[in-house]
């Protein structure tokens, strides 16, 4: 037996030669140029474009302004397309069997002939009337009371009158509305915003007037003595008193209190009704080395509504041999109208053989 694969060999094809037999394989094209039809396009308007060229081709056009590239496969290509805006943009044709080829073009603003440009015509809207508000006629702004607003541009339909508080805002209960004149009552809540007697009307429309001042009632009372802290009392004059908290000291001085004060004597007692918030003396002896000075530090908080109206400061010097800061018929630093809190300072000095005094009215 043999070892050897058969043969295959045909004694038909001996001796005849071996030919291989190959499939012939496209004949390829060749770009020769890109061209637009009209050659300067109108933006917004569309516009043809060709590849020119004869043959099988794969490639693709790029049209120059971000939109997607038009692919291709033979040639000549023709497609068409709109560039948006006005300016020069260049047109690729890439292959990279059948070469490349590309255009500058550019697109142009044009316009119809015959033809005006459009306008739009936008329709105007009427501005909202703002009303005006040219008295508030009331025996006072408070809860309970009867308010007259009067003025013009109000609106026929009912809106709002704000009445303006410290804590915020309260709105008048509105008996009556008409385009000239509303009226309304203060509702009894309106004391918790703390009335400032400013007045606004706001209209249907969400328009608002101006704000108009009115006059405003208010409770009002001295602050006693006893609802204000000592936070701290100057200590370097021979005797210190600052609403009778302090030291006894040395009685070295013997004084006239000046007729407006009113407040604790050198022995306690009151000198006079009412009383001020704060009320305090520094005595320097006779005798004495150099000038006595300090710095009296009182706080004031204010509860169940109320708010700081008004204060006065007087202060004296007997022999006007000394001051305090601030000068009397000023106030000391801090003081804001309609606040619930103030915490202020005094500060003095006093030569030998004297004494600074002072009141402060709340």
């Amino acid at each position: 037996m043999s070892t050897c694969p058969p043969s295959f060999s045909s004694p038909l094809l001996r001796g005849l030669p071996l030919v291989l037999l190959l499939s012939a394989g496209p004949a390829w094209g060749q770009i020769s140029a890109v061209a637009v039809d009209p050659s300067s396009p109108c933006s917004g308007t569309s516009a043809t474009v060709k590849v020119e060229g004869d043959g099988a081709c794969n490639g693709t056009l790029a049209f120059g302004d971000g939109t997607p590239a038009a692919p291709f496969s033979a040639l000549p290509f023709t497609t068409t397309h709109t560039w948006t805006s006005n300016g020069s943009y260049t047109l690729s044709a890439t292959s990279a069997t059948c070469g490349n080829a590309s255009l500058q073009v550019d697109v142009r603003q044009c316009r119809v002939a015959g033809r005006a440009p459009e306008r739009r015509i936008r329709p105007q809207r009427k501005a909202a009337a703002v009303p005006q508000i040219e008295a508030v006629i009331t025996f006072g702004i408070e809860p309970g009371a009867a308010v007259l607003v009067a003025g013009k541009l109000f609106g026929d339909s009912p809106g709002r009158v704000i009445l303006v508080g410290i804590n915020g805002t309260s709105d008048l209960q509105v008996e009556n509305w008409g385009p000239t004149g509303i009226t309304g009552t203060v509702p009894q809540d309106a004391d918790a915003a703390c009335l400032t007697g400013s007045v606004r009307v706001q209209a249907s429309t969400g328009v608002s007037s101006e704000p108009f001042q009115a006059r405003v009632n208010h409770a009002t009372k001295l602050l006693p003595m006893e609802d204000v802290t000592v936070v701290s009392c100057g200590n370097e004059g021979n005797q210190n008193n600052c609403n009778g908290h302090g030291d006894e000291g040395d009685l070295c001085v013997d004084f006239l209190f000046p007729p407006w004060y009113q407040g604790l004597d050198r022995e306690g007692r009151l000198l006079g009704e009412p009383g001020p918030a704060v009320a305090g003396y520094h005595s320097n002896c006779w005798g004495a080395v150099g000038d006595d000075s300090g710095t009296d530090t009182y706080r004031i908080g204010l509860k169940n509504g109320w708010v700081l109206d008004s204060a006065q400061f007087l202060s004296k010097v007997p022999e006007d041999e000394g001051h305090t800061i601030p000068r009397s018929g000023s106030l000391p630093a801090g003081f804001v109208g309609g606040a619930t809190s103030w915490e202020l300072s005094i500060q003095w000095s006093v030569t030998p053989n004297d004494a600074v005094i002072y009141n402060l009215y709340v």
